[in-house]
């Protein structure tokens, strides 16, 4: 009887031990910074599927937007690091000033990862992995669209207006580096470029004012170096009843509203860059991390191209943000 309670207790505090201890199981709280998902789409989009992911993995993430303030950013991790996160993810206002925050979160022993807009290669040191595109490849891609363009088959000079990114951030110079790299020994040749700061409002104000400083006959091709711009040229151009075949639009990152204009001949062409999968993988990659995995330290999502060439042979297919 005495041998029989021994078991019974040894098993009952057996249990009690592998209770407490599923109990005492933390789940892992990430940090996550993004760079304006107010006013972006596809920010908004990658702002939600990192939530929405880190839900279905099981990890809290504390999601914050410095609404496009590389200030409040710079805060966001310091205050992160007071938290005592498991590890940080990060969209980079621009491409300096968070250096110095992130150097404070890597030697505190966070393990960090870039998501989307690299930054500058003086903060390389300081985070461990960086998911996203190539923004330079992007817009060679963009620019290898408009050089496919029959319309310019036989035309001497093609005169193109450049719609810029975030002037400073990684995002415009990679884009801008890419685009002209691409392009050297064409005939391309750049009238202007503006910046639009990323915005609808701004890039339409732009436009506005190109069409009326510049004959619609000179101007070829308008190079926008991020698809939320994109809406506000079409919609300067509708004003004037342009369309694709007037002037060659072609962007980068395609939004379901820009799939629709290309298909429509609104726009000539764009790039895919996929939010979701850009969420997914930078989570996937900070896990790993954590858990000791040894990871690629610049992982490249994929970005083909659209025209409504491969919209109507289906090779690819409308984003569904």
């Amino acid at each position: 009887m005495k041998k029989t309670l021994c078991l019974l207790l040894m098993l009952a505090l057996a249990m009690g031990v592998f209770a407490l201890g599923a109990v005492a199981e933390e789940t892992l709280t990430i940090g996550f910074t993004c760079n304006n998902a107010t006013n972006d789409a596809n920010q908004a989009v990658h702002y939600q599927a990192m939530k929405d992911y880190a839900e279905e993995v099981g990890i809290e993430l504390i999601a914050l937007d410095p609404a496009g303030d590389a200030n409040v950013q710079f805060s966001h991790i310091e205050n992160f690091i007071q938290m005592g996160v498991d590890g940080i993810l990060f969209r980079a206002v621009d491409s300096t000033t968070i250096i110095p925050a992130l150097k404070e979160a890597h030697d505190a022993g966070i393990p960090i990862v870039c998501t989307t807009n690299i930054i500058d290669e003086s903060g390389y040191d300081y985070f461990d992995a960086f998911v996203g595109p190539s923004d330079f490849y992007q817009a060679a891609t963009a620019c290898d669209i408009v050089l496919s363009n029959p319309k310019f088959a036989e035309q001497e000079t093609i005169n193109v207006l450049q719609c810029a990114h975030v002037l400073g951030s990684t995002v415009h110079e990679l884009r801008n580096e890419g685009f002209w790299a691409e392009a050297e020994g064409s005939n391309l040749n750049l009238l202007e470029m503006q910046t639009a700061n990323g915005t609808r409002e701004e890039a339409q104000q732009l436009m506005e004012n190109w069409l009326l400083k510049y004959d619609i006959e000179d101007i070829d091709v308008v190079f926008v170096e991020g698809d939320g711009m994109v809406l506000g040229i079409v919609a300067a151009m509708e004003s004037y009843g342009l369309t694709a075949e007037d002037i060659c639009v072609v962007g980068i990152c395609v939004s379901g509203t820009t799939f629709d204009y290309i298909q429509d001949g609104l726009v000539y062409g764009s790039v895919i860059q996929s939010p979701y999968d850009d969420a997914q993988t930078s989570i996937d990659t900070l896990l790993k991390i954590i858990n000791g995995e040894e990871v690629e330290f610049m992982t490249y999502q994929p970005n083909p191209p659209v025209t409504k060439e491969l919209i109507d042979s289906g090779e690819v297919t409308r984003p569904d943000w």
